[in-house]
């Protein structure tokens, strides 16, 4: 992949140096080169970004046109991790090509660590020295593992993501157009992934990642007169080239079936990891506009996926005779499933002051995997579990009829209205069907030019037809448990947008989003959840060379959910949990000297509070009241000053200064150990990826020519 990010850096480079010779040729560039500093390893403040010491080609634009023909070569960072360049060609509207290269990368940390060494990918071995001696003296595991893991080697903790896109629009006559698009999306890297022996034994890796996805649409479109007519075929495939996660087991050098301690188990875990699949999907769109201003259209949309990726044996333990492939029912899922969209919609204008649709959506995805007999299980790799179970095909629905009402009650007023019913089928859930009807408004204000006040709400109410508790007891959860996605819910929610302009100088806008839900039959699990969310923002043009904007935001979310700890006698609990995010920003420019010398400053501050309130109701005097969690906070100075001198029409010489200031508390992400120890004993080996605060400083000089 470097490989293509250089070919396109090398290419805008030679494009630019040659543009002053081709009189119909306009763009820029902006190129220059920066140092920075950070006070501490932390990978947030690289995380989707690349940020290299010295030169840089911070963005490029190449525009040429010859007759009918125009082109276009554009790109930012490039040469850089996160660079994105792009190539369009067009002959007058009747054909155009764009293509797309870019490069996300995500950095998680820099400095966790492991023992483990990666032999080939997905693969994770230990010193069998290591092993033999863990499992002959357990008794000094703890203090083996330490010493280990003080020395441990740095591993990487990072993923890359690729992605390369094409697309061509045609029109090669009236009432046509063609168009095919193609995806493909490269992740490599490692990234954290917890594994276990089936027990509290569990160990943390650097799992490898290596996918590929592939996505490519040809599409029609026919009109003529009143009818339109959409044809789609598409295609997807998902590749991943590492197929198990395998990693040896610090506590034994030889396999077992017989120990009940927490020494006993394989020599080795295994995981199997997301299977190569493809989608084959068509869609078939139809159009045509009717009397009264009214139109009729109609979708319908059939997709197919299949799976059938190897099946790995119920164990890797070799002692049990499980561990053969010839033990499983088949070699292969074999799965399928199948999508079914419907979509109609009636519009149109029944009275002159009214408007409205008549919609109904349908989906409708069906399994078509085939049904298999497994005999039983070993969830610990050390015995096997006689347990006769047959894999449930799954499926599911959700129909929505809708319709929607717009009344013109003056020229600065409009009223919608908004009804709906839901209807959601599943199977193999402990809720196979529920029903949910929505009643919504809207009301558009714009008394004159300089306000405006659209304000909508919308209420709902989701009841289950049934609710299976004998679906909940076997799956091993409370009977009383609702999962918040299908328990019954009430649910309100409100927008509101408020825009205002006092004179030509200053706009300033304001949005208030309200949405709450309730769950009034629920015992255990979610019972509440409220989020209000308020974000302001305003602009002043104090003078013609003065522009000064502010920008704030607000978001606090409510939550309430009890539990039930079992033991004797059972406990009762409940958690209120609240996130609160504010944040501020602000962007100032100012010439002066009047298009010469500019200075812009930008700043924003962020901040993140939880808490976290634990009740619980004790049965017993013996059983002691719960404490709360510690509180986290996340806060984020970011400020750039820039000063720029117009040293020439087409040149500017720029100086940046950029400060960051990232603060962490969070019991949950900080001082993470490398060995997990419950009670007196290990049971964990992690990656100690702790998050940690910084202060950062970065400095660049910055030349822009425009030609």
């Amino acid at each position: 992949m470097r490989a293509r990010s250089a070919c396109w850096t090398v290419l805008a480079a030679s494009m630019i140096a040659a543009s002053p010779a081709v009189a119909d040729t306009d763009g820029h560039a902006t190129f220059g080169a920066q140092a920075w500093s950070q006070t501490a390893p932390e990978a947030k403040y690289r995380e989707f970004r690349d940020l290299p010491h010295g030169f840089f080609l911070e963005s490029f634009l190449l525009r040429d046109r010859k007759g009918d023909w125009a082109s276009t070569l554009y790109g930012t960072n490039a040469g850089r991790a996160d660079g994105v360049y792009g190539l369009m060609l067009a002959r007058g509207a009747s054909l155009r090509v764009d293509a797309k290269y870019q490069e996300i990368p995500h950095l998680f940390s820099q400095v966790a660590r492991s023992p483990y060494t990666e032999v080939s990918p997905g693969v994770f071995l230990l010193p069998d020295s290591l092993q033999r001696t863990n499992q002959e003296y357990p008794a000094s595991y703890n203090l083996t593992m330490t010493d280990l893991l003080a020395v441990a080697d740095g591993v990487p903790l990072a993923t890359r993501t690729d992605i390369s896109q094409v697309r061509l629009r045609s029109r090669p006559k009236t009432g046509w157009r063609f168009e095919v698009k193609a995806q493909e999306r490269q992740r490599t890297g490692h990234q954290a992934m917890g594994a276990t022996f089936g027990t509290s034994h569990v160990v943390e890796l650097p799992a490898p990642v290596s996918q590929r996805t592939l996505d490519g649409d040809a599409i029609v479109n026919y009109e003529r007169g009143s009818v339109r007519v959409q044809a789609i075929a598409g295609v997807s495939q998902f590749q991943n080239d590492v197929n198990t996660l395998i990693w040896d087991n610090p506590k034994r050098w030889t396999n077992d079936t017989t120990r009940t301690n927490s020494a006993r188990g394989p020599t080795q875990g295994r995981i199997d990891l997301p299977p190569d699949n493809n989608v084959v999907r068509g869609t078939m769109a139809f159009g045509m506009r009717l009397p009264r201003a009214s139109m009729f259209s109609a979708t319908l949309g059939l997709s197919e996926g299949r799976q059938n990726d190897a099946f790995v044996p119920y164990t890797i333990n070799p002692l049990l005779p499980q561990s053969r492939l010839d033990s499983l029912p088949a070699a292969s899922l074999d799965g399928k499933m199948r999508t079914v969209t419907q979509d109609y919609r009636l519009t149109g204008r029944p009275l002159g002051r009214v408007w409205g649709v008549l919609r109904y959506h349908d989906d409708q995805i069906t399994s078509k995997t085939p049904t298999y007999l497994f005999t039983g299980l070993s969830s610990t790799d050390v015995s096997w579990t006689a347990n006769p179970t047959e894999n449930t095909p799954f499926g599911s629905g959700n129909a929505v009829l809708g319709t929607d009402v717009n009344v013109n009650l003056s020229s600065w007023a409009d009223l919608s209205l908004l009804a709906e019913h839901r209807r959601r089928t599943r199977t193999d859930r402990e809720v196979e069907g529920d029903k949910e009807n929505v009643l919504g408004g809207n009301v558009q204000l714009h008394p004159g030019d300089d306000l405006s006040l659209v304000a909508s709400a919308q209420y709902g109410d989701r009841k289950e037809d049934a609710f299976s508790t004998q679906f909940m007891t076997d799956s091993g959860d409370k009977a009383a448990l609702r999962r918040y996605d299908v328990a019954h819910r009430q649910q309100a929610i409100a927008q509101s947008t408020l825009e205002y302009s006092i004179g030509p100088r200053l706009q300033t806008t304001v949005d208030y989003t309200f949405n709450r839900s309730k769950y009034p039959d629920t015992d255990l699990g979610l019972q509440y959840s409220e989020e209000n969310l308020i974000i302001g923002d305003g602009t002043y043009k104090a003078t013609d060379r003065i522009d000064l904007s502010l920008g704030y935001g607000y978001d606090k979310l409510d939550t309430r959910q009890k539990g039930l700890q079992s033991g004797t006698p059972t406990t009762e609990w409940w958690a209120n949990l609240r996130d609160q995010t504010v944040f501020v920003y602000t962007n100032d420019s100012w010439w002066a000297i009047a298009r010469k010398l500019r200075f812009n400053g930008d700043y924003t501050f962020s901040r993140a509070f939880g808490t976290y309130d634990l009740t619980n109701k004790p049965l017993s005097p013996s059983i002691p009241a719960a404490q709360d969690l510690p509180s986290t906070l996340y806060r984020r100075h970011e400020l750039l000053l820039e000063s720029l001198w117009r040293l020439q029409p087409n040149y500017d010489l720029s100086a940046r200064f950029y400060y960051e200031n990232f603060h962490v508390d969070d019991f949950a992400t900080q001082n993470i150990p490398l060995l997990g120890i419950t009670g007196t004993g290990a049971t964990a080996i992690y990656l100690g990826d702790s998050m940690q605060s910084y202060v950062a400083h970065r400095y660049a000089v910055v030349m822009s020519r425009r030609f």
